[in-house]
C-alpha cells in the first residue's frame, strides 16, 4: 500500500569534485548544474513524490544546509533530518530509518542520493514499484544496478550471479571505483552493473541487518527511539553522532549480508559527481564542445567542457580536451585527463 512507502533523500554531501561550482556553503545538490530549471535536489524530490506521499519523504542533510532544503521544497520541519557532522551513508540511512520505523513499523523504504540525473522516469517508476512489492514480501536488501555503457572509474560496480528471478539477481561482490584496467575487464563481462546507490528495503529488514552488523549503531538509535518527534531529538542526535563510525552502508551492511540482491535497470542514469559525467549529458556544440553559460565565444577549440556563471565575456582560442569553469570568485582550468587530481589541487588553496 502506498501509505507504507517512504523515501529517504541523502542530501548532505559537499560535492568537492565539482569545485568551484560546488562549495561547502552551496554544494552541487542545490545547484541547477545542467540548466534544467530545477536544482538536482528538487529534481530528486519531484521524482520521488510520484512514488510516495509528500509527507512520507524525509531529507537527511547537514545542519548547515537546512535552509537550502527549505528554500528548495516546502515540507514539514520534522521531515528534514539534520546531521551535526558527516558520518557517511550508514549513519545517514540509519537516522532516517529508525525514525520512520518508529512512526510506521510496516515501512518500505526507497533510499536515493540527491544528485542523480534520470531522464526515463517512467521506467524508473516501474522498477521502484516492482522492487517495493518484492521487499515488502521477502526479507531481502535490494539495490538498483545500471547497465554499463563505458569503463568508468568514478562509479562502483556490482558483480551478480546470473541465475535470476524476474530480473532480480543475487549479488556476489561490490567493487568501489576500480582503476581503468579493471573497469575495462568488467565491461567485457556479462554479470557486472554500475551501483546506482539507490536502495529499496523494508525497515524491519535493514534494522535487523544493523542489529547483526553494526551493533553499537543499532543500540544507540534503539535506546533513544522515544526522543524521535520530540524537542529532545536534536540534542540526542548531536550526542549520538559523536560516537558513530564513519562508514558507508556498502561496507557496514551490504558487503556482509547474504540476502542482498540487485535489480538490473536500463533507464538513462547519471551520477553528476564529476565534470566527466556532466560533459557526457550536455548537448555538444561544434567540435564536440559542451558549453553552459552566456557570453562565451570559442575558436579553434574542441572536446572541452566550458561552464560560466560569471558576468565576464569569455574568448577562448586553441583549447583542446580541457575543463574550464568560471564563477564569480574562482576559475578552474584543468586537462580533462587530470580531473582526478582536483581534490589534491584544492588542498593548496584551502
Amino acid at each position: 500500500m502506498k501509505k507504507n512507502i517512504y523515501c529517504i533523500i541523502m542530501a548532505g554531501g559537499i560535492g568537492s569534485r565539482l569545485w568551484p561550482i560546488s562549495k561547502k556553503n552551496n554544494p552541487k545538490q542545490f545547484i541547477d548544474i545542467v540548466d534544467r530549471g530545477l536544482n538536482l535536489f528538487q529534481e530528486s524530490f519531484k521524482r520521488l513524490n510520484k512514488i510516495c506521499f509528500k509527507k512520507n519523504i524525509y531529507i537527511v542533510t547537514n545542519q548547515n544546509y537546512k535552509y537550502l532544503v527549505k528554500k528548495s521544497v516546502k515540507i514539514h520541519e520534522n521531515q528534514i533530518l539534520c546531521e551535526p557532522m558527516m558520518k557517511n551513508t550508514a549513519a545517514c540511512i540509519a537516522y532516517a530509518t529508525y525514525k520512520i520505523h518508529h512512526i510506521n513499523r510496516n515501512a518500505n523504504l526507497i533510499i536515493s542520493p540527491s544528485d542523480h540525473l534520470i531522464k526515463n522516469q517512467s521506467e524508473l517508476f516501474k522498477i521502484l514499484n516492482k522492487a517495493i512489492n518484492h521487499v515488502s514480501r521477502k526479507n531481502i536488501l535490494m539495490t538498483l544496478g545500471i547497465s554499463i555503457t563505458r569503463p568508468d572509474t568514478n562509479y562502483g560496480y556490482i558483480e551478480y550471479n546470473q541465475n535470476n528471478s524476474n530480473n532480480i539477481y543475487e549479488v556476489k561482490r561490490f567493487t568501489e571505483k576500480p582503476d581503468l584496467k579493471t573497469a575495462k575487464k568488467f565491461i567485457k563481462k556479462e554479470n557486472y552493473l554500475w551501483n546506482s546507490g539507490i536502495f529499496v528495503w523494508n525497515s524491519k529488514t535493514i534494522i535487523n541487518s544493523f542489529r547483526k552488523n553494526m551493533k553499537y549503531l543499532h543500540e544507540s538509535f534503539s535506546s533513544f527511539k522515544y526522543f524521535f518527534e520530540t524537542d529532545k531529538e536534536k540534542k540526542f542526535i548531536e550526542k549520538l553522532y559523536k560516537g558513530l563510525n564513519n562508514i558507508s552502508i556498502d561496507y557496514g551492511i551490504l558487503e556482509k549480508e547474504k540476502n542482498v540482491f540487485v535489480m538490473k535497470c536500463d533507464f538513462e542514469w547519471n551520477d553528476l559527481g564529476t565534470y566527466k559525467s556532466i560533459f557526457s549529458v550536455i548537448k555538444k556544440e561544434n567540435h564536440n564542445n559542451a558549453i553552459l553559460g552566456k557570453n562565451i565565444k570559442i575558436f579553434n577549440s574542441k572536446n572541452n567542457l566550458i561552464f560560466s556563471r560569471s558576468n565576464r565575456n569569455l574568448i577562448i582560442d586553441g583549447l583542446k580536451d580541457y575543463i574550464l569553469i568560471d564563477t564569480n570568485d574562482s576559475l578552474l582550468l584543468i586537462k580533462k585527463e587530470n580531473e582526478h587530481k582536483l581534490k589534491e589541487y584544492i588542498k593548496e588553496i584551502s
